[in-house]
Protein backbone atom coordinates (compact mmCIF):
# COMPACT_ATOMS: atom_id res chain seq x y z
CA UNK A 1 0.00 0.00 0.00
CA UNK A 2 1.89 3.60 -1.05
CA UNK A 3 0.79 5.68 1.39
CA UNK A 4 3.48 8.58 0.57
CA UNK A 5 1.49 10.84 -1.89
CA UNK A 6 -1.55 10.21 0.33
CA UNK A 7 -0.37 11.74 3.40
CA UNK A 8 2.05 14.45 2.01
CA UNK A 9 -0.59 17.00 2.26
CA UNK A 10 -1.06 20.39 4.38
CA UNK A 11 0.26 20.51 8.05
CA UNK A 12 -1.85 23.26 9.48
CA UNK A 13 -1.77 23.56 13.15
CA UNK A 14 -4.96 24.76 12.90
CA UNK A 15 -7.46 21.62 12.92
CA UNK A 16 -11.37 21.81 13.09
CA UNK A 17 -11.95 18.18 12.69
CA UNK A 18 -12.42 15.94 15.65
CA UNK A 19 -12.23 11.97 15.31
CA UNK A 20 -15.59 9.66 15.43
CA UNK A 21 -15.73 7.21 17.55
CA UNK A 22 -16.79 3.47 15.85
CA UNK A 23 -20.13 3.12 18.15
CA UNK A 24 -20.87 7.10 16.74
CA UNK A 25 -20.26 5.58 12.73
CA UNK A 26 -22.75 3.00 13.79
CA UNK A 27 -26.07 4.86 14.79
CA UNK A 28 -25.43 7.83 12.32
CA UNK A 29 -28.13 7.95 9.66
CA UNK A 30 -26.11 8.85 6.80
CA UNK A 31 -22.87 6.94 6.65
CA UNK A 32 -19.95 7.98 4.60
CA UNK A 33 -19.92 6.82 1.12
CA UNK A 34 -17.67 3.47 0.25
CA UNK A 35 -14.93 4.03 -2.03
CA UNK A 36 -15.55 4.30 -5.58
CA UNK A 37 -15.07 1.08 -7.66
CA UNK A 38 -12.06 0.81 -9.66
CA UNK A 39 -13.31 -0.04 -13.24
CA UNK A 40 -11.33 -3.62 -14.46
CA UNK A 41 -8.27 -3.61 -15.58
CA UNK A 42 -7.57 -5.61 -18.35
CA UNK A 43 -4.13 -5.33 -18.56
CA UNK A 44 -4.23 -7.22 -15.44
CA UNK A 45 -6.49 -9.90 -15.93
CA UNK A 46 -3.75 -10.63 -19.25
CA UNK A 47 -1.00 -11.13 -17.24
CA UNK A 48 -2.81 -13.20 -14.44
CA UNK A 49 -3.69 -15.62 -17.10
CA UNK A 50 -0.32 -15.12 -18.77
CA UNK A 51 1.55 -16.55 -15.26
CA UNK A 52 -1.09 -19.12 -14.29
CA UNK A 53 0.07 -20.79 -17.15
CA UNK A 54 3.94 -21.01 -16.57
CA UNK A 55 5.16 -23.54 -14.83
CA UNK A 56 4.87 -27.53 -14.71
CA UNK A 57 2.29 -27.56 -12.15
CA UNK A 58 3.98 -29.88 -9.69
CA UNK A 59 4.13 -28.48 -5.89
CA UNK A 60 7.59 -27.82 -4.38
CA UNK A 61 8.35 -27.09 -0.68
CA UNK A 62 9.85 -23.38 0.05
CA UNK A 63 12.44 -22.85 2.54
CA UNK A 64 15.97 -21.55 3.54
CA UNK A 65 17.39 -22.67 6.54
CA UNK A 66 14.97 -25.38 7.75
CA UNK A 67 14.38 -28.10 5.26
CA UNK A 68 10.49 -28.90 4.85
CA UNK A 69 8.90 -31.82 2.91
CA UNK A 70 5.73 -32.28 1.37
CA UNK A 71 3.11 -35.18 2.39
CA UNK A 72 3.93 -38.61 1.22
CA UNK A 73 0.06 -38.39 0.26
CA UNK A 74 0.53 -35.76 -2.04
CA UNK A 75 0.06 -37.08 -6.34
CA UNK A 76 1.91 -34.52 -8.65
CA UNK A 77 0.01 -37.16 -11.30
CA UNK A 78 -3.68 -35.67 -10.05
CA UNK A 79 -4.67 -32.41 -11.74
CA UNK A 80 -5.60 -30.92 -8.49
CA UNK A 81 -3.66 -28.81 -6.74
CA UNK A 82 -1.32 -29.70 -3.38
CA UNK A 83 -3.84 -27.61 -1.66
CA UNK A 84 -6.94 -29.23 -2.85
CA UNK A 85 -5.46 -33.12 -2.33
CA UNK A 86 -4.18 -32.31 1.32
CA UNK A 87 -6.94 -29.55 2.66
CA UNK A 88 -10.55 -29.93 3.03
CA UNK A 89 -10.71 -26.22 2.55
CA UNK A 90 -13.55 -23.78 3.92
CA UNK A 91 -14.36 -20.49 3.86
CA UNK A 92 -12.31 -17.30 3.22
CA UNK A 93 -11.72 -15.52 6.26
CA UNK A 94 -9.37 -13.10 5.21
CA UNK A 95 -8.03 -11.07 1.53
CA UNK A 96 -6.17 -8.42 0.61
CA UNK A 97 -4.24 -6.92 -2.27
CA UNK A 98 -1.68 -9.46 -2.74
CA UNK A 99 -3.08 -12.51 -0.89
CA UNK A 100 -6.14 -14.60 0.31
CA UNK A 101 -6.97 -16.50 3.09
CA UNK A 102 -8.70 -19.57 3.96
CA UNK A 103 -9.43 -21.75 7.16
CA UNK A 104 -8.64 -25.55 5.93
CA UNK A 105 -8.21 -28.61 7.75
CA UNK A 106 -5.07 -31.24 6.73
CA UNK A 107 -6.22 -34.18 6.21
CA UNK A 108 -3.42 -36.10 7.87
CA UNK A 109 -4.01 -34.61 11.42
CA UNK A 110 -7.26 -33.56 11.03
CA UNK A 111 -6.16 -30.23 12.29
CA UNK A 112 -7.60 -26.63 11.41
CA UNK A 113 -5.30 -24.15 9.67
CA UNK A 114 -4.81 -20.89 8.10
CA UNK A 115 -3.54 -21.32 4.58
CA UNK A 116 -2.37 -17.82 2.85
CA UNK A 117 -2.03 -18.16 -0.72
CA UNK A 118 -0.79 -15.51 -3.16
CA UNK A 119 -2.80 -13.91 -5.51
CA UNK A 120 -1.42 -15.34 -9.31
CA UNK A 121 -0.24 -12.07 -10.87
CA UNK A 122 2.01 -10.93 -7.99
CA UNK A 123 5.83 -11.11 -7.91
CA UNK A 124 6.56 -14.42 -5.80
CA UNK A 125 10.24 -12.48 -4.62
CA UNK A 126 8.66 -10.58 -1.77
CA UNK A 127 6.80 -13.53 -0.35
CA UNK A 128 10.29 -15.27 -0.29
CA UNK A 129 11.50 -12.47 1.81
CA UNK A 130 8.52 -13.40 4.08
CA UNK A 131 8.91 -17.06 4.25
CA UNK A 132 12.61 -16.24 4.96
CA UNK A 133 12.19 -13.79 8.16
CA UNK A 134 9.73 -16.37 9.15
CA UNK A 135 12.09 -19.08 9.38
CA UNK A 136 14.50 -16.14 11.46
CA UNK A 137 11.30 -15.47 13.76
CA UNK A 138 10.90 -19.32 14.99
CA UNK A 139 8.02 -19.79 17.12
CA UNK A 140 6.48 -17.88 19.83
CA UNK A 141 3.24 -17.88 21.43
CA UNK A 142 2.85 -14.04 20.94
CA UNK A 143 3.07 -15.03 17.56
CA UNK A 144 0.89 -16.48 14.74
CA UNK A 145 2.97 -19.56 14.14
CA UNK A 146 4.25 -20.64 10.52
CA UNK A 147 4.61 -24.08 9.86
CA UNK A 148 5.70 -24.24 6.01
CA UNK A 149 5.60 -23.20 2.28
CA UNK A 150 5.39 -24.58 -0.96
CA UNK A 151 4.85 -23.66 -4.33
CA UNK A 152 2.74 -24.65 -7.53
CA UNK A 153 3.16 -22.66 -10.75
CA UNK A 154 3.09 -18.89 -9.51
CA UNK A 155 0.93 -19.09 -6.91
CA UNK A 156 2.76 -19.58 -3.25
CA UNK A 157 0.62 -21.10 -0.14
CA UNK A 158 1.75 -20.99 3.67
CA UNK A 159 -0.01 -23.46 6.41
CA UNK A 160 0.22 -20.98 9.48
CA UNK A 161 -1.60 -21.06 12.96
CA UNK A 162 -5.41 -20.71 12.63
CA UNK A 163 -6.56 -18.57 15.71
CA UNK A 164 -10.26 -17.68 16.62
CA UNK A 165 -10.26 -14.01 15.49
CA UNK A 166 -9.09 -10.54 15.07
CA UNK A 167 -9.46 -7.52 17.72
CA UNK A 168 -11.04 -5.44 14.52
CA UNK A 169 -13.88 -7.79 14.44
CA UNK A 170 -13.93 -8.55 18.59
CA UNK A 171 -14.42 -4.30 18.25
CA UNK A 172 -17.09 -4.20 16.54
CA UNK A 173 -19.48 -6.04 19.05
CA UNK A 174 -17.26 -4.52 22.11
CA UNK A 175 -16.72 -0.84 21.81
CA UNK A 176 -15.76 -0.45 25.32
CA UNK A 177 -13.23 -2.67 26.66
CA UNK A 178 -11.90 -3.17 30.40
CA UNK A 179 -8.86 -1.77 31.42
CA UNK A 180 -7.11 -5.61 32.55
CA UNK A 181 -8.33 -6.33 28.75
CA UNK A 182 -6.28 -3.37 27.37
CA UNK A 183 -3.21 -4.47 29.54
CA UNK A 184 -3.72 -8.18 28.51
CA UNK A 185 -3.54 -6.80 24.73
CA UNK A 186 -0.87 -4.46 25.73
CA UNK A 187 1.17 -7.17 27.12
CA UNK A 188 1.12 -9.70 24.76
CA UNK A 189 1.86 -8.02 22.21
CA UNK A 190 5.24 -6.09 24.00
CA UNK A 191 5.90 -9.74 24.05
CA UNK A 192 5.39 -10.43 20.30
CA UNK A 193 7.79 -7.03 19.54
CA UNK A 194 10.20 -8.06 21.68
CA UNK A 195 10.80 -11.42 20.58
CA UNK A 196 10.98 -10.02 16.93
CA UNK A 197 12.94 -6.92 17.77
CA UNK A 198 15.86 -9.24 19.65
CA UNK A 199 16.20 -10.90 15.82
CA UNK A 200 16.54 -7.80 14.26
CA UNK A 201 13.45 -7.84 12.88
CA UNK A 202 10.72 -5.15 12.26
CA UNK A 203 6.75 -6.26 11.47
CA UNK A 204 5.69 -2.48 10.44
CA UNK A 205 2.07 -3.38 9.99
CA UNK A 206 1.27 -3.37 13.56
CA UNK A 207 -3.11 -2.87 13.59
CA UNK A 208 -6.18 -4.66 15.59
CA UNK A 209 -7.04 -6.19 12.68
CA UNK A 210 -3.87 -7.92 12.78
CA UNK A 211 -3.59 -8.96 16.38
CA UNK A 212 -5.09 -12.18 16.88
CA UNK A 213 -7.21 -13.60 19.74
CA UNK A 214 -6.47 -17.72 20.18
CA UNK A 215 -8.84 -19.69 21.88
CA UNK A 216 -6.97 -19.68 24.99
CA UNK A 217 -7.55 -15.94 25.04
CA UNK A 218 -3.77 -15.20 24.24
CA UNK A 219 -3.32 -12.51 21.92
CA UNK A 220 -0.77 -12.89 18.55
CA UNK A 221 0.13 -10.94 16.40
CA UNK A 222 -0.03 -12.46 12.57
CA UNK A 223 0.40 -11.01 8.75
CA UNK A 224 3.56 -11.26 8.35
CA UNK A 225 3.67 -9.70 4.69
CA UNK A 226 5.52 -6.49 5.51
CA UNK A 227 8.17 -7.96 7.92
CA UNK A 228 11.55 -6.32 7.45
CA UNK A 229 14.95 -8.16 8.08
CA UNK A 230 17.08 -5.13 9.46
CA UNK A 231 20.58 -7.21 8.71
CA UNK A 232 19.93 -7.06 5.07
CA UNK A 233 17.14 -4.59 4.43
CA UNK A 234 17.34 -4.58 0.52
CA UNK A 235 19.16 -7.90 -0.71
CA UNK A 236 17.86 -11.33 -0.61
CA UNK A 237 19.84 -14.23 -2.50
CA UNK A 238 21.38 -11.32 -4.48
CA UNK A 239 18.41 -10.07 -5.53
CA UNK A 240 16.80 -6.50 -4.29
CA UNK A 241 13.46 -6.91 -2.99
CA UNK A 242 10.58 -5.05 -4.18
CA UNK A 243 8.55 -5.61 -1.13
CA UNK A 244 6.52 -2.75 0.03
CA UNK A 245 7.72 -1.74 3.22
CA UNK A 246 5.04 0.52 4.30
CA UNK A 247 1.76 -0.46 6.02
CA UNK A 248 -1.80 0.55 6.88
CA UNK A 249 -1.83 4.53 6.64
CA UNK A 250 -3.49 5.17 10.00
CA UNK A 251 -1.08 3.45 11.86
CA UNK A 252 2.06 4.11 10.17
CA UNK A 253 4.58 6.38 12.13
CA UNK A 254 5.68 8.91 9.99
CA UNK A 255 9.25 8.46 9.34
CA UNK A 256 8.89 5.39 7.84
CA UNK A 257 7.10 7.61 4.65
CA UNK A 258 11.06 8.67 4.71
CA UNK A 259 12.58 5.17 4.02
CA UNK A 260 13.72 5.00 8.05
CA UNK A 261 12.80 1.47 8.96
CA UNK A 262 14.19 0.84 13.10
CA UNK A 263 12.21 -0.34 15.54
CA UNK A 264 10.81 2.33 16.52
CA UNK A 265 8.31 2.47 13.89
CA UNK A 266 6.91 -0.88 15.33
CA UNK A 267 6.48 0.84 18.80
CA UNK A 268 4.65 3.70 17.35
CA UNK A 269 2.32 1.62 15.65
CA UNK A 270 1.12 -0.47 18.62
CA UNK A 271 1.16 3.04 20.60
CA UNK A 272 -1.90 4.15 18.60
CA UNK A 273 -3.37 0.86 17.80
CA UNK A 274 -4.05 0.91 21.90
CA UNK A 275 -5.63 4.63 21.98
CA UNK A 276 -7.75 3.15 18.99
CA UNK A 277 -8.84 0.01 21.32
CA UNK A 278 -9.35 2.11 24.34
CA UNK A 279 -10.67 5.36 23.09
CA UNK A 280 -13.13 3.26 20.39
CA UNK A 281 -12.12 6.08 17.84
CA UNK A 282 -11.84 5.53 13.77
CA UNK A 283 -7.90 6.55 13.40
CA UNK A 284 -7.26 8.78 10.08
CA UNK A 285 -5.47 7.66 6.94
CA UNK A 286 -3.87 11.10 5.74
CA UNK A 287 -5.44 14.56 6.06
CA UNK A 288 -4.41 17.15 8.85
CA UNK A 289 -5.79 15.05 11.65
CA UNK A 290 -3.44 12.12 10.83
CA UNK A 291 -0.66 14.71 10.90
CA UNK A 292 -1.81 16.30 14.33
CA UNK A 293 -1.71 12.71 15.83
CA UNK A 294 1.68 12.71 14.66
CA UNK A 295 3.35 15.92 15.77
CA UNK A 296 3.06 15.30 19.65
CA UNK A 297 0.71 18.09 20.19
CA UNK A 298 -2.67 16.14 20.40
CA UNK A 299 -4.72 16.80 23.55
CA UNK A 300 -7.93 15.29 22.25
CA UNK A 301 -10.62 14.64 24.47
CA UNK A 302 -10.63 10.90 23.68
CA UNK A 303 -7.32 10.70 25.08
CA UNK A 304 -9.36 10.60 28.44
CA UNK A 305 -10.99 7.65 27.88
CA UNK A 306 -7.11 5.88 28.13
CA UNK A 307 -6.63 4.49 31.42
CA UNK A 308 -4.24 6.83 32.85
CA UNK A 309 -1.29 4.67 34.03
CA UNK A 310 -1.80 3.55 30.30
CA UNK A 311 -1.90 6.87 28.97
CA UNK A 312 1.55 7.98 30.46
CA UNK A 313 2.97 4.86 28.44
CA UNK A 314 1.45 5.32 24.86
CA UNK A 315 1.97 9.44 24.73
CA UNK A 316 5.56 8.19 25.08
CA UNK A 317 5.46 6.09 22.33
CA UNK A 318 3.88 8.27 19.95
CA UNK A 319 6.56 10.65 20.78
CA UNK A 320 7.26 12.30 16.89
CA UNK A 321 11.40 11.93 16.64
CA UNK A 322 11.83 7.78 16.51
CA UNK A 323 14.85 8.45 18.45
CA UNK A 324 13.27 9.03 21.94
CA UNK A 325 10.87 6.58 21.86
CA UNK A 326 11.70 3.78 24.18
CA UNK A 327 12.37 0.56 22.82
CA UNK A 328 10.00 -2.41 24.14
CA UNK A 329 12.74 -3.46 26.81
CA UNK A 330 12.46 -0.16 28.06
CA UNK A 331 9.00 0.31 28.07
CA UNK A 332 9.02 -3.21 30.02
CA UNK A 333 10.98 -1.69 32.78
CA UNK A 334 8.49 1.04 33.28
CA UNK A 335 7.16 0.86 36.96
CA UNK A 336 3.32 0.65 35.29
CA UNK A 337 3.92 -2.08 32.79
CA UNK A 338 6.20 -4.20 35.56
CA UNK A 339 3.16 -3.87 37.62
CA UNK A 340 0.87 -5.17 35.02
CA UNK A 341 2.93 -8.01 33.75
CA UNK A 342 2.83 -9.28 37.14
CA UNK A 343 -0.88 -8.95 37.01
CA UNK A 344 -0.77 -11.31 34.04
CA UNK A 345 -0.42 -14.52 36.22
CA UNK A 346 -4.94 -14.19 36.91
CA UNK A 347 -5.85 -13.26 33.85
CA UNK A 348 -9.62 -13.25 32.10
CA UNK A 349 -10.03 -15.38 28.65
CA UNK A 350 -11.99 -12.52 26.98
CA UNK A 351 -12.76 -15.42 24.14
CA UNK A 352 -15.11 -17.23 26.46
CA UNK A 353 -16.92 -13.77 26.36
CA UNK A 354 -16.90 -14.21 22.68
CA UNK A 355 -18.13 -17.14 22.34
CA UNK A 356 -20.88 -16.99 25.23
CA UNK A 357 -22.77 -14.21 23.01
CA UNK A 358 -22.06 -15.88 19.33
CA UNK A 359 -22.67 -19.77 19.78
CA UNK A 360 -23.45 -19.51 15.99
CA UNK A 361 -19.69 -19.45 15.22
CA UNK A 362 -18.83 -22.35 17.08
CA UNK A 363 -20.72 -24.37 14.22
CA UNK A 364 -18.90 -26.75 11.57
CA UNK A 365 -17.14 -23.99 9.40
CA UNK A 366 -16.91 -26.33 6.53
CA UNK A 367 -20.73 -26.13 5.33
CA UNK A 368 -19.55 -25.07 2.14
CA UNK A 369 -16.77 -26.22 0.27
CA UNK A 370 -14.86 -25.38 -2.69
CA UNK A 371 -13.40 -28.48 -2.99
CA UNK A 372 -14.45 -32.57 -2.55
CA UNK A 373 -12.98 -35.04 -0.58
CA UNK A 374 -10.04 -37.07 -2.48
CA UNK A 375 -11.96 -39.95 -3.71
CA UNK A 376 -11.15 -43.73 -3.82
CA UNK A 377 -8.19 -44.92 -6.24
CA UNK A 378 -9.78 -45.67 -9.65
CA UNK A 379 -6.81 -46.37 -11.45
CA UNK A 380 -5.37 -42.99 -13.10
CA UNK A 381 -6.05 -40.60 -10.09
CA UNK A 382 -3.39 -41.81 -7.76
CA UNK A 383 -4.24 -43.45 -4.43
CA UNK A 384 -7.04 -42.49 -1.72
CA UNK A 385 -5.45 -41.16 1.10
CA UNK A 386 -6.02 -42.88 4.71
CA UNK A 387 -6.21 -41.19 8.15
CA UNK A 388 -2.52 -41.37 9.22
CA UNK A 389 -1.60 -39.80 12.25
CA UNK A 390 1.62 -37.72 11.54
CA UNK A 391 2.00 -34.20 11.06
CA UNK A 392 2.12 -32.88 7.34
CA UNK A 393 5.45 -31.03 7.92
CA UNK A 394 7.99 -31.45 10.23
CA UNK A 395 10.98 -29.15 9.60
CA UNK A 396 14.29 -30.76 10.82
CA UNK A 397 17.21 -28.46 12.04
CA UNK A 398 19.35 -29.45 9.44
CA UNK A 399 20.38 -26.32 7.40
CA UNK A 400 19.92 -25.89 3.47
CA UNK A 401 20.30 -22.74 0.76
CA UNK A 402 18.00 -23.82 -1.17
CA UNK A 403 14.83 -21.97 -1.78
CA UNK A 404 12.56 -23.96 -3.89
CA UNK A 405 13.36 -27.68 -3.21
CA UNK A 406 13.27 -29.38 -6.58
CA UNK A 407 13.92 -26.04 -8.79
Amino acid sequence: MNTRNSIRKSTSPTVSERLRTKRELEVMKYKPCPPTPRRKDYVTEYLKRKIDSKGDGIARPIYFNYPTRLSKYYDPKRTSTYFRQLYSVGECIGEGSFGIVYRARNRENNKYYAIKMTKCYVTVLPNYDEIRCLEKVGVHENLVRYYFAWQEKAVIYMQLELCALSLATYTKYYHKLSNPQLWNIFIDMLKALEHLHSRNIIHLDIKPDNIMMSKDGVYKLGDFGMLRDLNEPTLVNGLRSSKNSEGDAKYLAKEVLQAIYTPAADVFSLGISMLELACDIILPGDGPMWHYLRDGTFTSEYFKLVPMKLREVICKMMVPQSEQRPSVISIFKMSNVKRATIAQISRVNYYTVWKADHPEDETEPFIVRINTPPRETNGDEGTAMPPPTAVCVTPPKAVSGVIVHGL
